[in-house]
């Protein structure tokens, strides 16, 4: 059992809505302890320094069509850990990038496609930093229909998500070995609700 530990976050940034739109945009810092083993001990290693730079984006675009969506350009290192060949090196599991965006599009009064987009950067597997996963983009791709059944409106929804079945790896986590985290394949997912 380790004692409570502090994290300090430092952000500045700002929100515009132009319209139906908003945009926001923020620069931050955190300092988080580190927590891995090192020969077979698992402990608080020094600080794992987050700095980046997020943007978002939501709203809706013309009558029927709403997009939300955001990205951060990210950096974390590893500091004043005790263990010289790890100092400065990139902590592992945090991706350069990550982008999202997701859309919905009103076809029909009651019919409503979405799609989303998800790219995540290249990422460091082990602390050494002799090991990362490449970039991925994956596509997902939906539909939600409402109808009233008496008075209850009934939702239905269908979706694949990884259209293109891609295979990849979704992230990396250093405990006390290096290990990984497999993407989903396609999916298909399908939901019935209707509000009492």
């Amino acid at each position: 059992m380790f004692p409570p530990s502090k994290t300090k976050q430092y952000e500045v940034g700002g929100k515009l809505t132009l319209g139906g739109m908003g945009l926001s945009l923020a620069a931050y810092q955190t300092d988080q302890p580190s927590a891995f083993a090192v020969n077979g001990v698992y402990g608080l290693y020094g600080v794992q320094r987050n700095r980046g730079v997020e943007f978002s984006v939501s709203g809706e675009v013309m009558p029927g069509l709403r997009v939300i969506g955001g990205g951060s350009l990210n950096e974390a290192k590893l500091r004043s850990t005790g263990v010289a060949t790890l100092d400065g090196n990139t902590a592992p599991g945090v991706p350069r990038y990550p982008v999202n965006a997701n859309v919905e599009w009103d076809v029909l009064p009651a019919l409503t496609l979405t799609g989303r987009f998800v790219q995540t950067g290249r990422q460091r597997v082990d602390r050494a930093n002799t090991l990362k996963i490449p970039s991925w983009t994956r596509f997902d791709l939906g539909a939600r229909y409402v109808a009233l059944v008496g008075d209850l409106p009934l939702t239905l929804r269908a979706g694949v998500d990884n259209v293109a079945d891609k295979r990849y790896w979704a992230s990396s986590f250093d405990i006390f070995e290096p290990q990984l985290l497999q993407g989903a394949p396609r999916t298909f997912k399908a939901s019935v609700s209707i509000d009492m």
